[in-house]
């Protein structure tokens, strides 16, 4: 997942959509939040609790560019485990039984 966050980070000009009040937790700041994500302002002065922004996949950048280069990976690490691990067993499962016609237990 690290690798592929990397990637992404360089590939080019990826962004996430990210909730404010998640921003506001890892930021820390409220004043820090607004002036680098303009439209949380609306999470700070509680007109809006659901405000959410984009913020640029980077994992060389801030915590919380970090946070959506990991973000932006999570589907696609798994899917890539899922297959590994599925063809991984069949794999070790194949050669594991010889004579055995596994079409007849069925």
């Amino acid at each position: 997942m690290i690798i592929s966050a990397q990637i992404v980070s360089a590939a080019g000009d990826f962004w996430t959509v990210q909730n404010c009040a998640k921003l506001l937790d890892v930021i820390g700041d409220a004043r820090q939040l607004v002036s680098q994500y303009p439209s949380c302002t609306s999470l700070i002065d509680a007109t809006n609790p659901q405000a959410v922004t984009a913020v640029k996949a980077d994992f060389g950048g801030s915590v919380e560019q970090l946070m959506s280069a990991m973000n932006i990976t999570f589907g696609m690490a798994g899917w890539l485990a899922l297959g590994l691990h599925a063809i991984g067993v069949e794999v070790y499962v194949s050669p594991s039984l010889p004579g055995l016609d596994v079409t007849r237990l069925y």
